[in-house]
């Protein structure tokens, strides 16, 4: 879930999903948003299809299938 809150005439977005916790500052409230809506979707994505998630600076890399 994400949260926005003003910090020093700044827009500070953190989004945590499980142990997954990320933020980070904006100028303006919608660029907040639009990157909290872009990280919880990416956080999401990533849990659905067992991708090891990174923040948008890094890659997603996929979890080895397991051997059996």
């Amino acid at each position: 879930m994400a949260t926005i809150r003003k910090r020093h005439n700044r827009y500070q977005a953190q989004v945590r999903i499980g142990l997954h916790s990320i933020s980070a500052s904006f100028d303006t409230r919608p660029e907040a948003r639009a990157w909290a809506a872009g990280e919880e979707a990416k956080i999401l994505s990533a849990r659905k299809t067992h991708d090891c998630y990174k923040p948008s600076n890094m890659a997603v890399v996929k979890k080895p299938a397991p051997t059996n």
